[in-house]
């Protein structure tokens, strides 16, 4: 359904049911997962409803989906707490039953499609790059030594503070290769003046800014002289290494997120760029509400995958190593973006498992 959600957006429910029989399955998995998400804000209402009653113990704490149910004023007894009749009514009526829906199924979406496309460039650039993957083995080992062999005994309170390496390889990653290649803003009824390189130009009200991510992302003004290169270690304040080497990153060893403190996350010791010139999950107050989650995700999928296997290009019968290295380079750089960024062709990977730390045994492919 991903991938076929533009032709969700412009043909109609009725073409789509009686069109090819690949129409119809679109259209069947639309009204699965429209079923699913109803089902699950049933239980969120139920569950704000508890909440309302006294009933603390049966409620999970405050989400995104939850706000969004109280927005649509679903939530029985909601309006009762307001003191007059039109503050009640605006309790009733801020969101629709069928947008809370459109907005949970774009959460939805947004959630699963763009940390797997992050995953999969990730994996094939550390194919590409064996030096960094030899580094993130490194670190996801000391990360580990002191964890359970069982993955469903991790806790995030314990073990993501100590996550650095995966979460700067989703950064780099993000940097080179966003999900989203510009990111839309808009100046609302207000003109706007900015200053580039001394010189002031405005915007008017009511105007649509797309912000490019290539070219703030690939700049060397912010990057150094190769900002194509792909070098997650620079992302790690402990190393030795910087983007920039004119001074121009002298203010990025400050923490990712200014709410982030040790020692309850990783990010203070993960650089930050200079304000402004990276921004993949947006920025500003209406930047990316799942960010948190995102990071969570890829950092806990990376290292499950990653302790135990080393991922590799796959190499055919009759191809050598430089030959392989030079077409994924070109699917790499043949990336385009529909609904997000993504390879046009598939890349061949292998996953080789690691018999101890340091040495390989045996082969997936995937």
């Amino acid at each position: 359904m991903i991938n076929n959600f533009i032709k969700l957006l412009v043909i109609p429910g009725w073409m789509l049911r009686l069109g090819p029989s690949s129409w119809r399955v679109l259209h069947a998995s639309f009204d699965d997962v429209g079923d699913l998400l109803k089902e699950i804000m049933d239980t969120q209402i139920r569950k704000q409803t508890l909440r309302k009653d006294g009933y603390q113990s049966q409620v999970t704490q405050k989400s995104i989906l939850g706000e969004l149910v109280r927005s649509g004023g679903m939530v029985i007894g909601d309006a009762d707490d307001k003191p007059d009749k039109e503050q009640r009514n605006e309790v009733i009526a801020t969101m629709t039953r069928e947008e809370v829906l459109g907005n949970t199924f774009i959460l939805a979406l947004a959630g699963s499609r763009t940390t797997a496309d992050s995953l999969l460039y990730s994996f094939v650039l550390l194919a590409m790059h064996p030096n960094v993957q030899k580094w993130l083995h490194e670190e996801i080992d000391n990360a580990l030594s002191a964890e359970d062999e069982d993955p469903a005994q991790w806790r995030y309170e314990t073990l993501f503070p100590k996550l650095i390496a995966p979460l700067c390889v989703m950064m780099e990653t993000l940097r080179v290769y966003p999900s989203a290649v510009a990111i839309p803003k808009w100046t609302g009824e207000a003109s706007h003046n900015i200053m580039i390189e001394g010189q002031s130009y405005l915007i008017p009200s009511r105007t649509m800014v797309n912000l490019s991510l290539n070219g703030l992302q690939f700049n060397p003004k912010y990057w150094g002289p190769a900002p194509r290169s792909y070098r997650p270690q620079n992302w790690d304040t402990r190393c030795e290494c910087h983007w920039n080497s004119n001074g121009a990153d002298e203010k990025s060893n400050k923490v990712i997120d200014n709410f982030s403190t040790p020692p309850t996350t990783p990010f203070a010791t993960i650089r930050t760029p200079l304000e402004g010139s990276y921004m993949p999950f947006s920025d500003g107050a209406r930047g990316c509400l799942g960010k948190r989650f995102s990071q969570v995700e890829f950092a806990a999928v990376m290292t499950v995958v990653l302790r135990n296997h080393t991922v590799e290009l796959g190499v055919g019968a009759g191809e050598t190593v430089e030959a392989v290295r030079q077409r994924t380079s070109d699917i790499l750089e043949g990336s385009l973006s529909h609904l997000t960024l993504s390879m046009q062709k598939q890349v061949p990977l292998r996953f080789v498992e690691r018999q101890q730390k340091g040495t390989l045994r045996g082969a997936r492919s995937s």
